[in-house]
């Protein structure tokens, strides 16, 4: 059963997308509350790996968040704006409070457990790394047009892949992601 746990859980991922286009609050509970029930002894081995000596990797965010949105912006002074991001813009200045509680807390986590924690059987770190990047990153475009914002996508995808292979711990690369959708949302805000 263990072989067939990326499949299972990109499987759950895409179905809780469809929903989450809909309803993007029930979209990412589904995939987090299902994922979790058919891998929660191993789930709960990755939170129990959580250190406090490692939360110096939380100091990485802050370089990464700003060579993030660094990109972003350079690139969208070249290309228009990628869909999701402008549905997450005009879905945020409706709802602060609900939008940025599910697309900066439960999307990231949700992402975090499917294409960081699913994938961890791939045993090469660098393919691990580099596979679960390029997926991640595709699944944030809508079509060729928005091909340059695999960039900074595929940066993001790269760091938290790496943090997860320091740490052992899905939890950083969640409190990562966390933060850095949090600084995002802030920003479309303020």
């Amino acid at each position: 059963m263990q072989k067939f746990k990326s499949i299972k859980i990109l499987f759950i991922f895409l179905i809780g997308s469809v929903t989450l286009a809909k309803m993007p609050l029930y979209g990412s509970l589904f995939i987090i509350v299902l994922v979790y029930l058919l891998n929660f002894k191993s789930i709960n081995d990755e939170f129990k790996n959580f250190k406090v000596s490692n939360l110096k990797f939380l100091l990485l965010a802050i370089p990464m968040i700003l060579l993030n949105y660094l990109s972003l912006f350079l690139i969208s002074k070249v290309t228009s704006l990628p869909q999701n991001e402008t549905l997450l813009r005009s879905l945020v200045t409706v709802s602060p409070l609900h939008y940025s509680f599910v697309f900066g807390v439960l999307s990231p986590i949700s992402e975090e457990l499917t294409f960081r924690y699913g994938f961890n059987g791939i045993k090469n770190k660098y393919v691990y790394m580099i596979f679960t990047s390029i997926l991640y990153a595709s699944f944030h475009l809508s079509g060729f047009s928005e091909i340059l914002y695999i960039i900074p996508y595929f940066i993001l995808g790269l760091f938290f892949a790496y943090i997860y292979k320091k740490t052992d711990s899905i939890v950083y690369p969640m409190i990562l992601h966390i933060i850095n959708n949090l600084v995002s949302l802030l920003l479309i805000i303020f």
